[in-house]
């Protein structure tokens, strides 16, 4: 799991941006030797609230969000806003 941070982006943004790695990943087969590999990725988006305590909620929300991506069967951009 990785983080981005986008403090000068909104919530479409941030999913457009969640769904072009997505994009970009699974069009890319990954190749060894003889052996090609298909991957796809997951993605939770989460946006800061003027209620947040603190970084942790942010990143709380983006990790429920994406166990929600996975839950649906992975190569999804979810979100919790």
């Amino acid at each position: 799991e990785f983080v981005v941070f986008m403090p000068y982006s909104d919530h479409v943004g941030a999913v457009g941006l969640a769904e072009r790695f997505r994009e970009a990943i699974a069009e890319k087969p990954l190749v060894l030797d003889d052996m090609t590999l298909e991957i796809t990725a997951s993605f939770g988006v989460s946006c800061l609230r003027n209620t947040d305590n603190s970084p942790i909620d942010l990143l709380n929300r983006a990790d429920e969000a994406l166990y929600d991506a996975k839950g649906e069967g992975g190569n999804t951009v979810k979100t919790r806003i």
